[in-house]
């Protein structure tokens, strides 16, 4: 079953969320992201939802980081230039 939040159903915010990701301020104009922030208050399947795909960010952003930290520590980047 979905919610509906603002006119838009509880699937189409989710689908728009897995289109745009967990920062609302970077969805696209037209995206429905000022539904989405009301979700977030009252719909908890999809804060659940927004939750997972945070936590999901979160970890790639640290792992991008401990890459490109050991990419520059190991001078790879520079062998590859030279």
């Amino acid at each position: 079953m979905t919610t509906e939040t603002n006119g838009r159903t509880g699937a189409e915010l989710a689908a728009a969320l897995d289109r745009f990701g967990s920062d609302l301020a970077r969805w696209p104009d037209g995206a429905p992201a000022a539904e989405a922030r009301a979700a977030l208050l009252g719909d908890r399947a999809f804060r659940g939802s927004w939750e997972v795909w945070r936590d999901v960010e979160q970890s790639l952003d640290a792992a991008r980081a401990a890459c490109d930290a050991e990419i520059a520590r190991s001078g790879a980047l520079e062998r590859i230039r030279a």
